[in-house]
């Protein structure tokens, strides 16, 4: 695929398209009726474009799949899986390196890297190793626990390319069902890549472990991943297809 120079326009109603070329005034193009332009961005057609919406979640998809600009677009809700309710309300596209100052309408914000804005596959075709049957599954180890190369000797006490963290305790979380967190590592204080999701409520994890957030759809999938006969961790296990991690910030 030729790669060339291209700008992606946003509408107020959430309308996204991509038009060839630098030069193309986002103000000048023809919008549905009441809707007017957002935001634009400009790049490379082999970039990926990152969307924003109002609760301070990143999206990001492949600009050269966008539709062109000589027609109306297509609402980017039908690309992606954007809570009930909110608004898109910018565009990006940058280098890995680029940064950009995120804020909300409260005046609470942060500096996020590009290459954190956008998807990354670090979790794809990672096992399920561990499941405690009507309890919780674990997942994340991403030294031993990648399909085609899994350690079934190790698994589990892999390590990440990252720096092992100190767990952030949230005491007022309620680890309930559908929870998800950060699995601490075998020394028991430190955490790395691994998280599990409860099956069930787990009150005693309170205070114990650092929180990610509470599955919102697709519970009744967990409940079908492969459990081991005899042992919590899976011989042939299930693995995650793919799974993206997007920043976000309270309003």
């Amino acid at each position: 695929m030729d790669t060339e120079s291209i700008t992606v326009v946003l509408s107020k109603a959430g309308w996204v398209r991509s038009a060839k070329g630098h030069e193309i005034d986002p103000t000048s193009l023809s919008y549905r009726g009441d809707d007017s332009l957002q935001d634009f961005a400009r790049g490379k057609s082999n970039q990926l474009a990152v969307f924003l919406d109002s609760n301070g979640k990143a999206y990001s998809i492949p600009s050269h799949s966008l539709p062109s600009a000589r027609g109306m677009g297509e609402p980017i809700t039908g690309r992606l899986s954007a809570d009930s309710g909110v608004k898109f309300v910018s565009a990006s596209i940058g280098v890995d390196d680029d940064r950009f100052l995120i804020m909300n309408t409260g005046g609470y914000g942060y500096i996020a890297e590009y290459k954190n804005m956008i998807s990354n596959k670090e979790y794809d075709d990672v096992a399920f190793h561990r499941v405690v049957e009507n309890f919780l599954v674990q997942a994340g180890d991403l030294e031993f626990g990648k399909k085609g190369n899994i350690n079934y000797t190790y698994i589990g006490s892999g390590k990440s390319k990252y720096s092992l963290i100190k767990p952030e305790i949230d005491k007022a979380f309620d680890f309930k069902k559908g929870s998800v967190g950060f699995a601490k590592s075998k020394n028991g204080d430190m955490e790395d890549s691994e998280f599990f999701i409860l099956l069930s409520d787990a009150p005693l994890f309170e205070g114990e472990y650092t929180p990610l957030g509470n599955v919102t759809h697709g519970f009744a999938a967990l409940t079908k991943i492969k459990s081991g006969n005899k042992s919590e961790y899976v011989l042939r296990p299930d693995f995650i297809n793919s799974l993206r991690m997007l920043p976000e910030i309270s309003n």
